[in-house]
């Protein structure tokens, strides 16, 4: 029943989720004696964990209203691990904090879209991003209170995993720099949902796909994270 639940790859995709999460590990090993390569591993983890949740949820009113995918393929693999990969990749090379922060931020980014749009879909009355037309549910560029609201939760759930590790890993005492951490994730991982919706709104008029929208939207994310924290310590 839990690999029912859980698993909500095809073997492709799964496939390439081992491989995705072999690279993150190698990655994250070479400034912080695997420490970070735990991290990386351990915050996909948990996204995947959060996905088959919010695909669980509504299942029965998703399948009537033809709006239930449960697996994902290898598209989906990428466009939502390309972007924490990019940032582990920018961290083995510089090995700058920077960038721990940027991949905290795509990973809350990914979720909090996930959520977005798997609950969003359950209420509501849609409108499109820019001139708030209403929308079918599940259209592209489309924005409702109960997916904006169920964006933020999943934002919260990865910013405080992600922070509370941070915390410890750092071993730091820093009351301020944790709450920079906290308020950077939580922030940026927000925006994700906003600029993924921004991208699916052009999506809707043939530029781009779905998952390009993901990979572009979560990796701009990322960067958004990084300035905010920067900014933050610059305060």
């Amino acid at each position: 029943m839990v690999k029912r639940t859980l698993l909500t790859l095809d073997y492709k995709g799964a496939v390439a989720a081992l491989l995705l999460g072999i690279a993150l590990f190698v990655f994250g090993s070479k400034h912080s004696n695997y420490i970070f390569s735990e991290f990386f591993v351990l915050s996909m983890v948990l996204f995947l964990v959060l996905s088959a949740i919010a695909t669980k949820i509504g299942m029965q009113y998703k399948k009537q209203s033809n709006l239930y995918e449960y697996k994902r393929s290898v598209k989906n693999v990428l466009s939502n691990g390309l972007a924490p990969l990019a940032m582990s990749i920018l961290f083995y090379f510089s090995g700058s904090f920077l960038f721990i922060i940027g991949f905290s931020s795509v990973v809350a980014a990914i979720s909090a879209d996930k959520f977005s749009s798997e609950i969003g879909v359950l209420n509501g009355k849609p409108r499109l991003i820019f001139g708030m037309k209403k929308v079918k549910k599940g259209t592209s560029g489309g924005i409702s209170l109960l997916g904006l609201g169920a964006g933020l939760a999943a934002s919260i759930a990865i910013t405080i995993f992600s922070a509370i590790y941070l915390y410890f890993i750092l071993s730091t005492t820093d009351t301020l720099l944790f709450a920079f951490i906290f308020l950077t994730i939580l922030i940026s991982g927000f925006s994700g949902t906003i600029i993924d919706s921004i991208f699916g709104y052009f999506e809707n008029k043939g530029i781009g796909t779905k998952h390009t929208t993901n990979f572009l939207a979560s990796l701009i994310a990322g960067f958004v994270g990084i300035l905010i924290f920067l900014a933050l310590l610059l305060i």
